[in-house]
């Protein structure tokens, strides 16, 4: 009882504060990503905090802006910039080939969960970040409301680290990963690894950031939440991109240049390291050629999953299909039970259908087209590159898009792209 009335007020508050500043309910929105492990029901119906949220915004939004021509016009404006950067197509696509992959899928009830709360829900985030954010400013404060959020997970995760409170048993042995607020430490990596590097791209390229103390601290934070997880694919992913994201500060601002050999000593020095530590050489061959327990698992897997596509091609196993069907391709030594394929275009094929992969390689080759486009021209594009890239290079062992708040997140950074796209075409446009 004591639980539904906090909930009750909550949204109430949320409800408010989205009638009297819709900007700061939004940022609200983003800070509470992680809470879809708060669940409830409502008539019977089961609900997650963070739809919950996403619907109150959403309808207040349609009460508040729809008189006169107020809604339709800004959905119009918003609609546009989604169009002109290059993703309505795309996204209607996906939105599309979700909704087929329902006809096919052998758990109706779990796949329409599944086509509510990744494709329905994390696409209205998609179109109300366009309607709701439109300046550079309001890009920072994202930003910055993601950042806090990572903070929070990170610190929980370092606590549960050094007390093991609430770590699932199968995370105590044979060593302690922690696990957060969810099930398992992957969901703390998949969600930390690319907010630590936002932040490491924002403090070299963006001023206000570089002098926040904030900063600093969350990227403390990230990186030793990161480090309790004992998540290999995330730290590859991290160094990899980091190291990108170094190589084209110092290509895209010419004052940098003198930096240039620090930069490589710093690189042959980490190699160096690498290669004069047999442990360390050991454990990054065997996450790399995926010698280890888990690479051999993820191999397994891959080839389970390719007998499984090349039997249903068009339509994969459909949503929430994959764990009902695998069983029939798999390896027999292979015994883990696993959700999805692990890694990003084998979970779309599987999940949503040829059509789903076209969707997502269509809203790859944009997004990067894009944001190239603007590495010159705003300082926040390197942070937009960074983030997903690390979603692409950790996603080929992982699945960083079919959880509630992986999916949102997805959309913000391609929300990102649209609005900071618009606000350069203005501010040329200005000159």
């Amino acid at each position: 009882m004591a639980e539904t009335i906090l909930l009750a007020i909550f949204i109430a508050i949320f409800a408010l504060l989205c009638i009297k500043r819709r900007q700061w309910a939004f940022y609200l929105l983003v800070f509470c990503l992680p809470l879809y492990v708060i669940r409830f029901q409502i008539f019977g119906l089961p609900f997650t905090l963070l739809e919950a949220m996403i619907i109150v915004l959403a309808l207040l939004l349609i009460v508040v802006d729809g008189s006169g021509r107020k809604l339709l016009k800004n959905l119009s404006v918003a609609f546009k910039k989604i169009k002109t950067a290059g993703f309505l197509y795309p996204f209607l696509l996906l939105i599309g080939a979700a909704t087929i992959s329902l006809v096919v899928t052998p758990d109706l009830r779990a796949g329409l969960g599944l086509w509510r709360a990744y494709f329905i829900e994390a696409g209205i985030v998609f179109i109300l970040f366009v309607y709701l954010i439109k300046s550079r400013e309001e890009l920072k404060h994202i930003y910055l409301t993601l950042g806090i959020s990572g903070l929070g997970i990170a610190i929980f995760s370092i606590g549960q680290y050094l007390t093991k409170f609430g770590i699932p048993e199968s995370y105590l042995s044979p060593e302690v990963r922690a696990t957060a607020i969810y099930g398992y430490p992957a969901a703390v990596s998949l969600y930390l690894a690319p907010i630590f590097v936002l932040f490491f791209a924002l403090v070299l390229r963006e001023r206000d950031f570089r002098k926040s103390f904030l900063s600093y601290f969350i990227l403390l934070g990230a990186g030793v939440g990161l480090v309790t997880t004992k998540s290999e694919g995330a730290w590859v992913a991290v160094v990899a991109t980091c190291v990108l994201i170094g190589f084209v500060s110092l290509f895209l601002d010419n004052r940098t240049k003198k930096y240039w050999p620090a930069y490589l000593a710093a690189i042959i020095l980490l190699a160096v390291v690498v290669m004069f530590i047999p442990q360390l050489r050991s454990n990054i061959t065997e996450v790399l050629l995926f010698k280890d327990v888990s690479g051999d698992v993820r191999l397994v897997l891959w080839q389970g999953t390719g007998r499984l596509i090349a039997d249903r091609p068009l339509f994969g196993a459909g949503l929430a299909g994959f764990p009902e069907l695998y069983d029939q391709y798999k390896e027999a030594k292979h015994t883990e039970y696993l959700v999805y394929p692990h890694n990003i275009f084998l979970n779309f094929w599987v999940e949503v259908g040829l059509l789903g992969l076209v969707a997502l390689l269509w809203l790859l080759i944009n997004y990067f087209c894009r944001i190239t486009k603007l590495l010159k021209k705003e300082a926040l594009a390197l942070p937009l590159l960074g983030v997903m890239v690390t979603v692409i290079v950790y996603g080929l062992v992982d699945a960083p898009y079919f959880k509630n708040d992986l999916s949102v997140l997805w959309w913000v950074w391609i929300g990102s792209v649209v609005v900071l796209r618009a606000v350069v075409l203005s501010r040329e446009s200005n000159k």
